[in-house]
């Protein structure tokens, strides 16, 4: 038995058996009876100095409930903190509720910085990289790349699409704004590249674009949680991304990580042209002066003066001790 069901079975054992168990055994099962939801957020080493006993004994725990060892034990409370089945935002913020009131805010955010931590080791594990190359060769060949990232997936979406267009041209974000999603995807077809983004809960639009690029024979990509999702099956490249922590919203700090990672790759694949355009670029924003370069100053307030003084300043200028700064 897997997940939380998995989990829920190995705490009633737990419970079944204490008089069974040795007393260092004993606190080590106590401990994960009152606290199954940060099994997957800290490391067996803190787990072991809050129960009160050594890491050594949440290994033998694990093998006496006939696991071999502490990871794959932890592994079913990890599912349990996901959620299990579709893991409600309501479950998931009174999940939140009972973390702050025992752990307090500095436990809180060691928490998420520990949950973090594990995203990111299991995103961009050693398995990631064949995988991060063959979508970046794609991408690098395409025609064109649409990218679609809806609801809180657009975070991902929207970086991918900002990232790629600035080391290669023909880079889309497909919004939904005024209903136009499918729009966006209209020219779709061999030679091109549609980039998704969708974790559980997953977006119905989102789904509807891999079916529909899918279809056309354009590639997909997608960055998503579950290798047998409803998406992944409809996609030629699958970047899973691990996304546990005790916040309401599932992380995303694995699936930038990931993002980053992919839009490096197609930067290195492609080349020079890509240092060209970015350089093109960056010259372009420099035209707009839309970037704040250089140390900040903070501007001293004018002393109050007279009604004359204040009449013979500069228009558009603030003046004080460090002098003047035209407006611009």
């Amino acid at each position: 038995m897997t997940g939380a069901a998995g989990a829920d079975e190995v705490l009633q054992r737990i419970e079944a058996g204490m008089d069974g168990l040795s007393p260092q055994l004993r606190r080590a099962a106590r401990h994960l009876l009152d606290h199954p939801d940060r099994v997957p957020l800290v490391s067996m080493r803190r787990l072991a100095d809050e129960a009160g006993v050594t890491p050594a004994t949440f290994v033998r725990l694990a093998e006496k409930l006939g696991y071999g060892g502490f990871t794959e034990l932890g592994a079913l409370f990890r599912d349990r903190l996901a959620g299990g089945g579709d893991g409600r935002y309501a479950d998931r913020s009174r999940r939140l509720q009972r973390l702050g009131a025992g752990d307090g805010a500095a436990g809180l955010v060691a928490d998420f910085l520990a949950a973090d931590r594990a995203n990111l080791d299991r995103s961009l594990g050693a398995d990631a990289a064949p995988a991060l190359a063959a979508a970046a060769g794609a991408i690098v060949a395409a025609r064109r790349v649409v990218v679609v990232g809806q609801r809180k997936c657009h975070t991902l979406g929207f970086f991918l699409a900002y990232a790629l267009d600035l080391v290669r041209p023909g880079v889309a974000l497909a919004g939904d704004a005024a209903g136009l999603l499918p729009d966006r995807l209209r020219d779709l077809g061999p030679g091109d590249v549609l980039i998704a983004a969708t974790i559980t809960r997953y977006a119905r639009a989102t789904r509807d674009a891999v079916v529909f690029a899918a279809g056309t024979g354009a590639t997909v990509v997608v960055l998503t949680d579950d290798r047998d999702g409803p998406v992944a099956a409809y996609a030629d490249h699958v970047l899973l991304l691990a996304h546990d922590g005790p916040g309401i919203f599932r992380s995303l700090t694995g699936g930038l990580a990931l993002a980053q990672a992919l839009v490096g790759l197609v930067a290195v694949g492609i080349g020079a042209a890509a240092d060209d355009r970015v350089a093109r670029a960056e010259a372009h924003l420099d035209g707009f002066r839309t970037l704040l370069d250089g140390p900040a100053q903070r501007p001293s307030i004018a002393h109050r003066g007279s009604r004359k003084d204040r009449s013979t300043s500069k228009p558009g200028a603030i003046t004080g001790r460090q002098g003047r700064i035209d407006g611009g």
